[in-house]
């Protein structure tokens, strides 16, 4: 699949990829919930930090598991061990995959995290306000990570980037889980509805901004005044503002307005 990559862990639930390029940052990606999922997949983003040749970890797992399995611990190891010689290291992943960005960073101690939808929690009890996932999540075993006050390998806190929806009920509550647990730098996306990432890349700020955030240089301001002059370009946007209008005309229309 990629020439050069390294294998840092493997069992057989999950697989830990790295690729080397001798730059002084570092991306650690986890995979977002998806359709038959196998540790023999290509790692979140990790085409595209190869085709920029820039250093990165991928953790890819067998299921849908929220990487929740007994050796999870060890393949965290083997990153943090990997992680100590780089200047920068950053932390990436989306919904499912941006819960694993934000539950091992005990361990990793990154300097940033890229945390796009992300679940506060995998357990039925602490998020019985989201349906989604309920059939993968019921009964699962927590043998590592968990949403928890962190800090970086310099002893402060972590710049953590939470990208969301705010308008989109389900991961707001998820936000304000997580910004109740740790300290956030909320990134609001409007109108993306739980594909943000679909939503940035559509109108061309998602590489932009990761790449900003991994070098440290990440302007927020410059971010949103682009995400509102470009957002009309998005099919996802207009997508979301089509349904979200018809649903408040439908409640307009129900007996309870008339």
């Amino acid at each position: 699949m990629f020439p050069h990559r390294k294998t840092l862990f493997e069992s057989a639930n999950l697989r830990v990829v790295a690729h080397e390029f001798g730059t002084p940052t570092l991306a650690v990606t986890f995979w977002a919930f998806r359709l038959n999922p196998t540790k023999e997949d290509e790692g979140f983003a990790e085409g595209f930090f190869y085709s920029r040749q820039m250093d990165c970890v991928c953790v890819i797992c067998e299921g849908n598991c929220w990487f929740q399995y007994p050796e999870t611990g060890l393949a965290i190891k083997a990153i943090a061990e990997h992680v100590a010689r780089y200047q920068r290291v950053v932390t990436y992943g989306s919904s499912m995959g941006g819960y694993g960005a934000l539950a091992f960073n005990a361990m990793l101690r990154p300097d940033a995290v890229i945390s796009m939808v992300p679940r506060a929690s995998f357990k039925m009890h602490e998020t019985a306000f989201d349906p989604r996932s309920r059939p993968e999540r019921k009964g699962l075993v927590q043998w590592c990570g968990g949403i928890d006050p962190w800090t970086t390998r310099s002893g402060s806190e972590p710049e953590t980037y939470i990208f969301y929806d705010p308008a989109y009920s389900l991961d707001r509550r998820h936000y304000d889980m997580i910004a109740a647990a740790i300290p956030t730098t909320p990134i609001p996306m409007p109108g993306s509805d739980h594909l943000v990432a679909t939503f940035m890349r559509e109108i061309g700020v998602l590489q932009e901004a990761v790449i900003a955030i991994i070098q440290g240089d990440f302007d927020k301001r410059a971010l949103r005044r682009k995400v509102r002059e470009l957002r009309m370009n998005s099919d996802q946007y207009k997508n979301t503002l089509q349904v979200r209008l018809t649903a408040r005309a439908d409640r307009v229309r129900s007996p309870e307005f008339s």
